[in-house]
This record gives structure tokens, sequence and C-alpha cells, in this order.
């Protein structure tokens, strides 16, 4: 019996043409580049059979070549299986973001998932949409919060080798934001501006060990890179190297 193998020379293509294309844009600007650490622990509960999860997490990130503490916060999540294919998901989060010489700013953050699944012989395939809202709070201010919109469209391939505990997966993520944050073009005047465009561009390259009765470590490797075209990179577009390890422990 004849069965349907994934053609890994069209996957191999789509990824040479991606990262050709995350190389080439802004490549006339100034650029940045930093090394960062993403860290977290999170405690998972299924019901009715597994298609209600609930979760819990806190989670750590260091950016400055993970010298410094960039921000941290605490999450809740939702994630319900309509049927083996399609899952809805809700999260939300606070967050506090260091802003060294003004202390931590505190915001909200909530988004939807919509997800897709299906499998390919021994391929498994993630499609996602995210609808994401996030509220960032004045330091006591009489001023309006700034805020941000983003619409996140991501794929993931997951590929079960036999006898193989740690199988790889892989993952491209686009994001479309919109955005209304304070400047302060001349110091003691705040003006505010909004603006919108594609923002950048996620690869992930990680993988996870599952522990009996116990939960799984994940970890992986990310490059995050931001458009030129996007105007709040102001031109100077940023490459970030993120290594991430999270660990999650089933209830």
């Amino acid at each position: 019996m004849h069965h349907n193998q994934p053609d890994f020379r069209h996957i191999t293509a789509s990824l040479v043409l991606l990262f050709l294309t995350i190389s080439v844009s802004g490549q006339d600007s100034v650029r940045v580049s930093d090394f960062e650490s993403w860290n977290a622990i999170a405690i998972e509960k299924e019901l009715f059979d597994g298609k209600l999860n609930l979760g819990f997490a806190q989670e750590l990130r260091l950016d400055e070549n993970s010298a410094h503490i960039n921000n941290y916060f605490t999450s809740l999540n939702a994630d319900y299986s309509l049927n083996k294919h399609l899952k809805f998901g809700l999260e939300y989060r606070f967050i506090k973001d260091n802003k060294d010489e003004k202390g931590y700013q505190k915001g909200h953050r909530v988004h939807l998932d919509t997800k897709y699944r299906h499998k390919i012989d021994r391929l498994a395939l993630d499609y996602r949409i995210r609808l994401q809202h996030r509220i960032n709070l004045p330091y006591g201010e009489v001023e309006d919060p700034d805020w941000s919109n983003k619409v996140r469209l991501r794929g993931k391939a997951k590929y079960d080798f036999r006898n193989w505990k740690i199988d790889p997966w892989f993952s491209a993520e686009i994001f479309y934001t919109s955005k209304k944050y304070t400047v302060n073009y001349i110091e003691s005047i705040d003006e505010l501006e909004q603006i919108s465009g594609f923002e950048r561009v996620r690869l992930t390259l990680g993988s996870a060990y599952t522990i009996k009765k116990v939960g799984k470590i994940g970890f992986y490797y990310r490059i995050e890179q931001e458009f030129g075209s996007y105007p709040g990179v102001f031109n100077t577009p940023g490459t970030f190297h993120i290594v991430g390890v999270d660990f999650t422990f089933k209830l």
C-alpha cells in the first residue's frame, strides 16, 4: 500500500526562502543584535478527558546578552479542543517591563487563539491565528495608557521519529502590529503616535522531553527579526537570538 509521505524538498525550499527574506529585509539600515534567555515554570491540568486544559505560568526574560532583566510576567490560560483538529485558546498576562531608571511598568495582555492541526504520516502540522491586545499602564501620571494590537500567524511542524523521546519541531510566525504609544521629541512634552504594519518574524527550533507522571522539559532556540519597514523600529531593525527553557508540571 502506498502512503503519502511529506515532500521534504518543498519544506526545505520554503525554509531557505524564509531565511533569505529575513536576511534581505532592512539590509541598508543600521542593525542591532542581542542575545536573550527566556525561562518559564508552568502548571497544567487536563479536564473532561483532555478536552479542556488549564494552565498557570511564571516567566522571566533576560536581554542585553542575558545579563539584564527585560521583563517578567504571570499568565493564566485555557485551551478547549472542539475535536482532534480544532482548538481554541484564551490567555491573560500580567506583565512588568523593566524601564531601569523609571522602574517597572505594569501591563495587561489578553490573546485569543484559533488552532488547527493535522498529520501527514508521522509529520504533525499546526496552524495558529492569534489576536492579541495589550495595555501598558502609565506611571501614575495623567495620560492615556499605551496600547497595542497584534495579529500573529504561525505555522508549526513536528516530526515523530520512532524510538526517539525528543522529537524536534520548527515554527515560523509573523506579526502584524497596530500600536499607540507616547513619544518625547521635545523634552517634557509627551505626544501620542499611532503606527501599524508588519513588525517582525520569528523562527523557532525546539524539542521537549517528557517525564512520566511529572510533566515535561521544553527547550528551544529562536531568532526574531524586526522589519526595517515597520515605523516603530525607527529604521534600526533588531535581530534577537533567544534560548528558552520551560518546565511544565502536569497535575
